[in-house]
This record gives structure tokens, C-alpha cells and sequence, in this order.
């Protein structure tokens, strides 16, 4: 199953035609995936060094895999290609860490990518790369049809603007609907459904951005946290309320602070986070350029094994301060506890007591 000849880099891994036929761009077409990891910063993008280095892991242990996995990174349906790069580069994370790592063969049935082994403990984990809103793609590909249209006299100078909403452009009037909860309701619905997750043992969604085309969904490890603030503004954070939050809890977009007395400024979930509405996922792992985060459920039936946690230190760019995880027995409660505190607090309203009966036992449903 092995190759003693690992492959270092993307260009290697690919033949010159290959390379040549996903670079051509025609009309107003998207460039490829695969084109935009080499081109841009003449190949040296932190997003095409993850795949460098993930390639490089793969190739080593299971070369068989990655070659019948190129077809569909090489794929001219773009949604393919990039959940074949976000598969390719969580095996090569979770390799790294030291996991042993077999892809589950695909079937009628729904299953996870991966069957993932530290010693005698197994889990699976299913990985999924969120793809911008289609309504922003077609607004994207008329502006590039437009400005390939264009024939400017010399010495014109054209520009262009469009505004992007990689998460869905929010309903002008619609109550509710704003560029923060239209992120934490898609984030939170990623793989909702659970078919690939497995009751017999620990699951672990794995989501993926890192995509050069949607500028990884604009989301950073920022978002992970409950509140940012900057320049006397406050904003909840996407990633956390997506897995976090509960329906009913203030959501900040940019909030001035002396507005927080104001009901009409402040937004509300409309629905709960992921691990409140989930009884298989263990934990997600957010994979992000420069950070991977770890969030672990609260349900301490469905937690990960200590020696699985604690493995996930050595994932490429992990960081304990990127996670919420056991780490310590009672630590998840204590850190959501306190964390809904200050969501509440800043706006002088109180945590609801069924959301802290949640996160302190884990076995009660909201």
C-alpha cells in the first residue's frame, strides 16, 4: 500500500498536460482549483503548501488512494475538484498527527471518507468543503462575462464592483437575516443530517476552508471566538455560534457599544447550534489556512477518547487555543458557562437556564 517515492509538491504530482489543461480559462469561466493553488503567489500560497505537505504524507503511505483520487481534483466541476483537495488535505493532516488512516470505500450507502485508528481506539471522520452561495457565483461569473466583454477605447480605464456574499446575501427587511446569522445557520447545517456519522463509535466532521476562489468563505480563527470586538464595535463570532449558540441568543454584527440597550440593533439566533441539535458528531475540526480548531461537543457520552484529543495536537497548524475540547474533566462546561455569560452580560440579559442545564450535563435535551 506504501510507496517508498513520496511526491513533494502539487506540480510534481501532475503532468504538464494536466497542468496545462486546468489552466486554460475560457470565456468567463472560474479558474479551476487546481490552477488557482498554482498560480497564485507562483505556487507559494499557504493553501498550496498544505496541499504540498499533505500530498507528501498521502504519497508516502497510500499512493494507490491518491491516484485514483486525481481524476477528481482534476475534475471540471469545481465543487468536486475542491472537496477532493479538502479530502486529500485532512487525510495528510490526520496522518501527520500520527493517526493511521484507511478511506472507507464508497457505496450506496452513505459513509464517512475515513476510518481513522489511534491504537485500539476507532472513529470516523466525514469531511466537507462549503462552497460559496450560488446566487454569488452567478453574480461573480456575469461581472467577469462583463468585463471580458469589454472593449475600452485606448486610455479608458474600466472598474468594476460587485459585492460577494460567500454565505448568502442577507434579505433587506427580513427579520433576523443579517451577514452573521446567515454564516452561523449555514455553518451550523454542515452535514446536519449526520448519514455518514456512526452511533458505534466517535464521529468528527471535518470543514474544510480553504478555498482561494471563495477567500476561504471569509471566515478566520477570529471567528471562533463568541465576540470580537474592534474599534468600539462588537460582532459574535460565526464558528462558535454556529456549534455553540442556542436558539434565542443575542447576535452582535458590528454592533456599537452604546447601542447594546437597544433591542431593535441587536439580532437573534433563530435556531440552535450544532452540538445542541446533534446527538452523534463528537467534535468538528475547522480547517482554515493558518489554524485548525477543535471544537468537542458537550455531551460527554459522544466525547473523543482522551488519547484522540490529546493526538490532536499534532495536527498542522493546531493550537490549544484554537479548541474547545475536555482537556481537563468539566473544562467544556466551565468555558461555555462562561462564554454565554459575556454573550448575555454585554447586553445586561440572562443565560437561560436550560442552555447552562446543557452544558453542564450532558445529558439533558434542550
Amino acid at each position: 500500500m506504501g510507496n517508498s517515492r513520496s511526491i513533494a509538491t502539487l506540480s510534481e504530482f501532475l503532468t504538464e498536460e494536466e497542468i496545462k489543461r486546468v489552466s486554460a480559462v475560457k470565456g468567463h469561466d472560474r479558474p479551476h482549483p487546481v490552477h488557482l493553488l498554482l498560480e497564485r503567489e507562483d505556487g507559494r500560497s499557504q493553501h498550496c503548501v498544505n496541499v504540498d505537505r499533505a500530498l507528501k504524507q498521502v504519497s508516502f503511505t497510500n499512493r494507490s488512494w491518491l491516484d485514483q483520487l486525481k481524476p477528481r481534483i482534476l475534475g471540471a466541476k469545481h465543487s468536486d475538484a475542491s472537496a477532493a483537495l479538502a479530502e486529500l488535505r485532512a487525510y495528510g493532516y490526520l496522518l501527520e498527527a500520527g493517526f493511521s488512516v484507511n478511506p472507507v470505500p464508497t457505496g450506496k450507502k452513505a459513509t464517512p471518507e475515513f476510518l481513522v485508528k489511534d491504537g485500539e481506539v476507532e472513529f470516523v471522520v466525514e469531511v466537507h468543503a462549503k462552497q460559496q452561495n450560488s446566487e454569488t457565483e452567478r453574480e461573480l461569473e456575469a461581472m467577469r462575462k462583463k468585463i471580458r466583454d469589454e472593449r475600452p477605447a485606448p486610455g479608458e480605464i474600466h472598474t468594476h464592483v460587485t459585492h460577494v456574499h460567500p454565505w448568502a446575501r442577507p434579505i433587506q427587511h427580513k427579520k433576523g437575516d443579517s451577514t452573521t446569522t446567515n454564516a452561523i445557520s449555514k455553518i451550523c447545517a454542515i452535514k446536519g443530517k449526520e448519514h455518514q456519522l456512526r452511533a458505534d463509535m466517535p464521529s468528527i466532521v471535518w470543514m474544510d476552508f480553504q478555498d482561494l476562489h471563495s477567500w476561504d468563505m471569509a471566515l478566520t480563527h477570529d471567528q471562533f471566538r463568541p465576540i470580537l470586538s474592534g474599534r468600539e464595535n462588537l460582532t459574535s463570532g460565526a464558528i462558535y455560534y454556529a456549534l455553540y449558540g442556542w436558539d434565542g441568543a443575542p447576535v452582535y454584527e458590528e454592533l456599537h457599544y452604546s447601542h447594546l440597550e437597544l433591542p431593535s440593533q441587536i439580532q437573534w439566533m433563530r435556531h440552535n447550534g450544532r452540538f445542541l441539535l446533534s446527538d452523534l458528531t463528537s467534535a468538528v475540526v475547522v480547517s482554515l489556512p493558518t489554524a485548525t480548531i477543535l471544537a468537542e461537543t458537550p455531551r460527554k457520552a459522544r466525547q473523543l477518547p482522551a488519547a484522540v484529543r490529546l493526538r490532536c495536537l499534532g495536527l498542522p497548524h493546531f493550537g490549544i487555543h484554537h479548541s474547545i475540547a475536555e482537556w481537563t474533566p468539566g473544562l467544556i462546561a466551565q468555558v461555555l458557562t462562561a462564554n454565554a455569560k459575556l454573550i448575555c452580560g454585554l447586553s445586561e440579559r440572562e443565560v437561560p437556564a436550560e442552555y447552562l442545564r446543557f452544558v453542564r450535563d450532558a445529558d439533558t435535551d434542550v
